[in-house]
């Protein structure tokens, strides 16, 4: 158990929209899924510490390369 948690701990720390992710992000041509505001909401009333992954994905859901996977309307003003 304590090696699954040590594995999940650093893929955690590591960039959570990777170079792998962008290139299968690159072939996607289907419907907007994600709603950005639950996203925010979960990730800032988690518990669980994020470390840098967290400062990670915030600065990655501004990213204009990320936008057509959020639904109409799930998007804040930032």
């Amino acid at each position: 158990m304590a090696v699954i948690h040590t594995i999940l701990k650093r893929k955690v720390k590591a960039k959570p929209f990777n170079s792998s992710f962008s290139k299968q992000l690159a072939l996607y041509t289907g419907p907007a899924f994600l709603k950005k505001q639950a996203l925010l909401e979960a990730i800032e009333s988690s518990t669980i510490d994020f470390g840098r992954a967290k400062q990670v994905l915030l600065s990655q859901l501004i990213d204009p390369i990320f936008k057509h996977l959020f639904m109409e309307g799930s998007e804040t003003h930032d």
